[in-house]
């Protein structure tokens, strides 16, 4: 249920059987009286005398718990850390709060007290998700009998991806502003096959084929995301030795984004972080002429959006050299 007002008077909204939201004016200047009318509708809809209530109480605390232990069975490990971590906030806020007096008024309160206290509004967004994820998974195991989509608020984020990659240039001085080898060796890995951070730390050398020079990325973000990639031949060259298969190649770097900040500053190139190596590999992949459906498999994505949208970078060269050929306005 979701109540507005247009001048004095309420309105009111709410979803029918077959999903659909109904919208009308209440007549009324009351917001309880206003509530009182809609939730009449809702019932009248429904055909229900009153409105049926769980059988037990249900804390917000308790519904996000239901979230990461049963509604995720089907999620990537990446996307269940994802929740988890998500779920922190919003346990400290509604702390002791029964799902049954959620309403859009004190979600919204939420997002608007997570904003002051410095938030980003993509990381509010996410944050809202996950709560409806969690009613949702509640109201699956029969816990909860509210609507989630009526109690969320319009939370609008305007979406700007990062633009930053790495010239060769900038990518050989950052190398040589490592002076830890894992830690170069995980550079190389990055640019060189695109792979995420967590796919980077994870990598063996059980997962090195020298026979067919590809790499098996077991990515946990996306079903897609299990990929072999071919190694180029830089780093081909740095993947040498005998090593044990359960070997990490590169393990994991706890601090990779203090670090890199540390080392761009050393080699006098802008901040990058790990997702911005990987964009590095897509971006040489589209200058060098590939296309974005080629470069989507190669980094994981069942589609080439994310590619064209976030990942694939032109070089003013490669712009250049695209118009290049363009017929003379005179003969």
């Amino acid at each position: 249920m979701r109540l507005y007002r247009r001048g004095e008077v309420w309105h009111g909204s709410y979803y029918n059987t077959q999903g659909v939201r109904v919208r009308a004016s209440t007549h009324c200047t009351d917001r309880r009286a206003a509530e009182l009318c809609v939730r009449r509708w809702e019932r009248e809809a429904h055909g229900e005398k009153s409105l049926p209530r769980y059988s037990a109480p249900l804390s917000v605390e308790e519904a996000l718990a239901l979230l990461v232990s049963k509604g995720c069975a089907t999620n990537a490990p990446a996307t269940i850390r994802m929740y988890t971590m998500r779920s922190g906030h919003l346990a400290r806020y509604f702390e002791g709060v029964d799902v049954a007096d959620l309403s859009t008024e004190r979600v919204a309160d939420y997002a608007t007290t997570r904003e002051d206290e410095g938030a980003a509004r993509e990381t509010v967004r996410k944050e809202l998700v996950t709560l409806k994820r969690a009613l949702e998974t509640a109201k699956a195991l029969g816990k909860y009998d509210g609507d989630p989509r009526a109690i969320m608020p319009r939370w609008k984020v305007r979406y700007v991806p990062r633009k930053r990659w790495l010239t060769p240039k900038e990518f050989r001085a950052l190398l040589g502003a490592l002076t830890n080898a894992r830690h170069r060796l995980w550079l190389m890995l990055a640019v060189y096959t695109g792979a995420r951070m967590s796919e980077v730390s994870a990598l063996t050398w059980g997962d090195y084929d020298r026979k067919t020079r590809t790499l098996r990325i077991q990515g946990t973000k996306t079903d897609g995301s299990d990929r072999h990639v071919p190694v180029p031949a830089p780093l081909r060259a740095e993947l040498t030795g005998k090593h044990e298969r359960n070997e990490p190649i590169a393990g994991t770097w706890t601090k990779v984004n203090r670090d890199l900040a540390r080392a761009c500053l050393r080699a006098k190139v802008p901040r990058v972080s790990p997702n911005d190596l990987r964009r590095t590999y897509a971006s040489w992949l589209v200058q060098s002429g590939q296309t974005s459906y080629v470069v989507s498999q190669l980094l994981g994505h069942k589609t080439s959006r994310m590619v064209e949208l976030v990942y694939g970078k032109l070089s003013p060269s490669t712009m250049a050299a695209a118009v290049r050929g363009m017929p003379a306005a005179k003969r």
